[in-house]
């Protein structure tokens, strides 16, 4: 994996994730929520990828500048495992709790739910909560 890695620009792996993230952000139903406020978390742990795909509230409240630089801290802890990776994911909330700040009607609308895609190479390590 490493060797392909090197092999392949930055630009056409991040191109990849893109190409997959799109699909992905209608077929989970991410766009459907109200106010538009749904974000897609795309990783591609092999090859040390993260997009973060915003639906248009959050990408005018915050800007895809601001997503790309949280999307490139979760790329810098993929070495420091899922653990690691979850916290820095949390360090986002309170850049869009600002501009996206829940109503008294909220609810949730998405599952918040981890959808894997493809094959799994080696069994996950136990984490400890």
């Amino acid at each position: 994996p490493s060797v392909q890695r090197a092999l392949t620009s930055r630009r056409s792996r991040e191109r990849v994730l893109r190409a997959g993230a799109r699909p992905a952000f209608y077929d989970l139903g991410v766009h459907k929520t109200t106010g538009r406020t749904g974000l897609l978390v795309c990783g591609a742990i092999r090859e040390r990828r993260v997009a973060l795909v915003g639906d248009v509230g959050v990408v005018g409240a915050v800007g895809q500048g601001a997503l790309d630089q949280h999307a490139a801290a979760l790329v810098a802890e993929i070495p420091n495992g899922l653990v690691a990776i979850g916290k820095k994911l949390r360090d986002l909330a309170p850049v869009l709790a600002k501009p996206l700040p829940k109503r008294a009607d909220d609810v949730d609308e998405l599952a918040n739910a981890v959808h894997a895609v493809g094959r799994r190479r080696r069994s996950p390590r136990a984490v400890a909560s």
